[in-house]
């Protein structure tokens, strides 16, 4: 951790001038809701950090000293949305499809309530309850802080083409909650309050994730990093006035969470970003090739299969970098991410948003054409991996009509239940289909209560090796493709982002911030033949959802996304809602 860096006077107390101060983070994943959170006297930062063995954590920065402090029993693969009880000794998370609670400094946690991989939030309130969602499309519960039977506090009505409640917040007298309405991306994202007492539900304004402050202002993220600010009566949860844009760096995620922190004080807390990543191509033996790219959010990278080039997400298009020139420009130009190359190296596969949907392009690779649509229907399709023979794509989708039953079992159960034909969850959250090319439609190839990620087919199309917290944490596992037949275990302890050698005898994987690699042998039987080996350590860009690295046709090469710092600047303003109130009073 390093030493604050003043850009004012004063201190963590109010009244007092407004004072800034930046403060380097090594964070965590923080890629699913926001992973800040502020105690109410604003004495107190939580924050997701690594984990000394890898992994997440919750670490304590108290505003009076330099050094942070991991909070003990908040170690996990994957640690999300922290939120503090109003006492501030005991603070909430998401972790191994738990909710847990644990004191402020230490200690061990208790399981609340079962969660899914892609729960949406929780708050504390006034009367030690607790509002969070426990899956995509479950709506919001209400349970107690010592644990019981979750009561259903909100349904979503998907007939109105709500996905999804999320990111609820306890307003201070108990008596309602601010969650956001998601339609699909934040640009249709609404925020809502709902009564504790009789469920009544008030629609209040396009915004998403939102904060109430300071007796009588509501903070909520907007598109492109905006942070606004309105008026709020919490007595009857109505808006008061029009809002302001009070600042427009705000690091908004995709599933509009916004990574900033308010306390009642005023003080407040937010990232701009997560820090740039530069591409760097490195052998098997450590050698890195700096490429003469600009750093920036890179996303997917993929080799083209004569290993010439490369496909990458960048600036929210898919661009191409060629070895041979040095050129580096757009494919597309109207959005894309997850580029994945045909086998002849004619066209790329690649996710576009569209609305609220995301659906599956092809273009072709030499900007001759213009983007066509492959998978044009409601829901979010996310390309993962083409197989050898360019015939079946390997997607992860999470809105399906009518879904039959594929390798795993489908559940049962409030999100199951509660979704329309339109969004019918299979498994309730993102599962893997399989996509023939030359039929158009997606089929469930695994479907279980768990999350599968990541999934890519072996050289010679027969397995497909993928990662799944089926056991508590991510490992890396593998089964035959089309199926039937059972899964292999490849990972010990710990593993996601899978990759094939060129020639199907080594598989690779992430274990925190080491990449291990395993000797394999494919055909009519799988069979790992060695232990994990290390080949690279050290901090990478990584994204347990879709691999963030690829290997390079011949074998030799890699590409990966390093991080420009090492530490990140976290931006923490004392009295900040001071000098709000007077941009507010001056309209």
């Amino acid at each position: 951790m390093q030493v604050g860096k003043w850009f004012g006077g004063g201190s963590s107390e109010t009244p007092g001038p407004v004072a800034r101060f930046t403060v380097g983070v090594r964070l965590g994943d923080v890629d699913f809701g926001s992973g800040l959170v502020l105690s109410q006297d604003g004495t107190q930062l939580i924050y997701i950090g690594v984990g000394e063995q890898g992994g997440s954590q919750l670490y304590r920065r108290p505003m009076d000293e330099v050094e942070a402090v991991r909070i003990a029993g908040t170690e996990g693969s994957l640690v999300m949305a922290p939120f503090l009880a109003l006492d501030g000794e005991r603070i909430g998370f998401y972790a191994d499809q738990q909710l847990r609670v644990v004191p402020i400094r230490g200690g061990a946690p208790r399981v609340v309530a079962r969660m899914s991989p892609t729960s949406g939030g929780g708050s504390w309130g006034p009367d030690d309850q607790i509002v969070f969602q426990p899956d995509f499309g479950a709506g919001l519960m209400l349970v107690d802080a010592e644990g019981g039977d979750p009561q259903r506090l909100t349904a979503v009505d998907t007939a109105t083409g709500e996905f999804d409640h999320r990111w609820p917040h306890f307003l201070p007298n108990g008596e309602w909650v601010i969650f956001t309405v998601w339609r699909g991306s934040i640009e249709l994202a609404r925020l809502a309050a709902v009564s504790t007492k009789n469920g009544e539900v008030h629609d209040l304004i396009p915004g998403s994730d939102a904060r109430f402050v300071d007796d009588g202002y509501l903070a909520f993220a907007g598109p492109e990093g905006a942070l606004r600010l309105v008026g709020f009566d919490q007595s009857n949860a109505q808006i008061v006035g029009s809002p302001i844009t009070v600042l427009d760096s705000v690091l908004v995620g995709g599933d509009g969470s916004a990574q900033y922190a308010l306390s009642q004080n005023g003080t407040f807390a937010f990232l701009s970003s997560l820090g740039s990543t530069q591409p760097i191509i490195m052998d098997r033996n450590g050698a890195t090739e700096q490429l003469p790219l600009e750093p920036g959010d890179y996303q997917g990278p993929r080799f083209s299969p004569d290993g010439r080039a490369f496909a990458v997400g960048y600036q929210g298009e898919i661009w191409i970098y060629n070895f041979d020139l040095g050129t580096f420009g757009p494919l597309t130009l109207g959005g894309g991410f997850y580029p994945l190359w045909t086998p002849d190296g004619r066209d790329i596969l690649f996710s576009r948003s569209d609305g609220p949907d995301v659906n599956i392009y092809t273009v072709p690779s030499d900007r001759g054409g213009e983007p066509v649509p492959l998978v044009n229907e409601p829901g979010q399709h996310r390309t993962q991996d083409l197989s050898p023979d360019g015939r079946n794509l390997m997607l992860r989708r999470n809105a399906v009509a009518d879904a039959p039953e594929a390798a795993g079992t489908l559940p049962t159960g409030s999100a199951a239940s509660s979704a329309s034909a339109r969004l019918a969850l299979a498994g309730g959250q993102y599962d893997l289909f399989a996509l023939a090319l030359d039929s158009g439609v997606p089929e469930p190839w695994l479907a279980t209560e768990f999350l599968e990620r990541a999934p890519t087919f072996s050289p010679d199309g027969r397995w497909v090796a993928y990662s799944s917290d089926e056991s508590g944490r991510d490992e890396v596992y593998v089964r035959p493709f089309p199926g039937p037949g059972g899964r292999i275990q490849v990972s010990t302890g710990g593993g996601t982002e899978p990759a094939w050698s060129p020639d199907g005898s080594e598989l690779f994987y992430r274990a925190a911030d080491r990449f291990e690699v395993v000797s394999v042998e494919t055909g009519d039987a799988f069979r790992v033949l060695s232990r994990p080996q290390t080949l690279i350590e050290g901090r990478y860009y990584a994204y347990s959802w879709q691999r963030q690295y690829d290997i390079d046709p011949s074998g030799d090469r890699i590409v990966l996304f390093r991080f420009e710092e090492e530490e990140i600047d976290l931006t923490v303003v004392v009295n900040w809602m001071q000098r709000q109130r007077e941009r507010l009073s001056a309209r």
